[in-house]
C-alpha cells in the first residue's frame, strides 16, 4: 500500500509530496479537522461562558430581589403604623385639629421592574420544593406586589378625597355658626335701638349667656371655635333654647342655623368614622400582603425578613 505521506529531499529540504487521503490532500484534511475542532471548542467555550453568565445573572437578580425586600420592610411598617395611628385619632373624636397622616415613601416600583420571566426562573425553574409549592410562592409574590402597588397609587387620592369632604363640612359648620352668632348680634342691636334692656328679654338674655360661656371654653392650643367645643357649648344649648321658645321669630331664625350646624357636624363625624375604618382596612391589607410576600420569599430562600 502506498504511504499516505511521501517525503522527498529537494533543494536541500525535506518536503511532503502528493500526500493524499481518499484523493484529498492531507493538508486539506488537517485544515478541515482543525476548523471543526476550533468550532466545537468555541461552541463549548461560548456555552460554558453563557451558562456562567446566566447563573451569575440569576444570582445577582436573587440578591437584588432580596435587597429590595429588605429595603421595603421599614417603609411598609412605617406606613402601616401611620394608617393605624391616623385611624385611631379619627375614631377618638377628640377636640383639636386633626394631625394629618403622612404618606411614606414606601413603593414597589423597583420590584415591579423585575420581569415576570425572571421571577419565574427564580421561583419555579431553579426554586426548591415540589411544583405546587413553587407555583404558590410565585403567585403570592406577584399578587402581593400588585396589591401593595395599587394601594400606594390610590392612597393619596383616597386621603385627599377624605380631607376635601371633611373640610366641606367644617366650612358649612363655620358658615352657619357665624350666621347664628351674627343674628344674635343683630337682635341685640335691635333691642338697643328700641331702648329695651337685655335683662327684660329672657330669650335674648339666655342666648347671649350661652354664647359668652362658649367664648370661655377654649383650651390651650384648642380655640373655642373648635367644632367639638362649638357643638357642645354653643349649638346644643342654642337648639334647646329654640325648641323651648318655638313661635318666637328670633328663635325660628336661630334654630335654622343651629340645625344646619348640627347636620354639618353629623356629616363630619360620620366621615371621620367611615374613613377611620377605611384607612384601618388599608393598613391591615398592606400588612397582610407584606406578610404573604415575605413568607413566600422566606420559604423560597430560607431567610427571615
Amino acid at each position: 500500500m502506498e504511504s499516505l505521506i511521501q517525503i522527498v529531499y529537494q533543494n536541500g529540504e525535506l518536503q511532503t509530496e502528493d500526500s493524499k487521503f481518499l484523493f484529498i490532500p492531507i493538508d486539506v484534511w488537517f485544515t478541515a479537522l482543525l476548523t471543526v475542532i476550533l468550532f466545537f471548542a468555541g461552541y463549548l467555550a461560548n456555552s460554558l461562558v453563557g451558562k456562567w453568565q446566566a447563573k451569575k445573572r440569576r444570582t445577582d437578580l436573587r440578591q437584588y430581589f432580596s435587597l429590595l425586600i429588605q429595603m421595603l420592610k421599614s417603609p411598609v411598617e412605617k406606613q402601616v403604623g401611620q394608617l393605624h395611628k391616623f385611624s385611631e385619632s379619627l375614631l377618638a373624636e377628640r377636640m383639636g385639629t386633626i394631625a394629618w397622616m403622612q404618606i411614606t415613601s414606601f413603593n414597589v416600583e423597583q420590584l415591579k421592574k423585575i420581569d415576570t420571566q425572571d421571577l419565574y426562573e427564580i421561583f419555579i425553574t431553579y426554586g426548591k420544593g415540589v411544583s405546587n409549592d413553587k407555583a404558590r410562592r410565585l403567585q403570592s409574590v406577584l399578587e402581593s406586589i400588585r396589591y401593595m402597588d395599587e394601594v400606594k397609587l390610590l392612597m393619596p387620592g383616597h386621603f385627599n378625597e377624605f380631607r376635601t369632604a371633611l373640610k366641606k363640612q367644617e366650612h358649612a359648620f363655620a358658615e352657619h355658626i357665624g350666621l347664628l352668632s351674627n343674628h344674635i348680634e343683630a337682635f341685640n342691636s335691635k333691642l338697643a335701638r328700641e331702648n329695651i334692656h337685655l335683662g327684660t328679654d329672657s330669650f335674648m338674655l339666655t342666648a347671649n349667656q350661652i354664647r359668652e360661656k362658649w367664648f370661655t371654653q377654649g383650651q390651650p392650643e384648642i380655640p373655642f371655635q373648635d367644632i367639638f367645643i362649638a357643638k357642645l357649648h354653643f349649638i346644643d344649648p342654642i337648639w334647646s333654647l329654640c325648641k323651648k321658645t318655638l313661635g318666637d321669630e328670633r328663635s325660628d331664625i336661630l334654630l335654622i342655623h343651629a340645625m344646619e350646624c348640627a347636620r354639618a357636624f353629623e356629616n363630619y363625624a360620620h366621615l371621620r368614622k367611615h374613613y377611620a375604618g377605611s384607612f384601618k382596612e388599608d393598613a391591615n391589607n398592606i400588612l397582610l400582603s407584606w406578610n404573604v410576600l415575605i413568607n413566600a420569599v422566606s420559604d423560597h430562600d430560607g431567610r427571615q425578613y
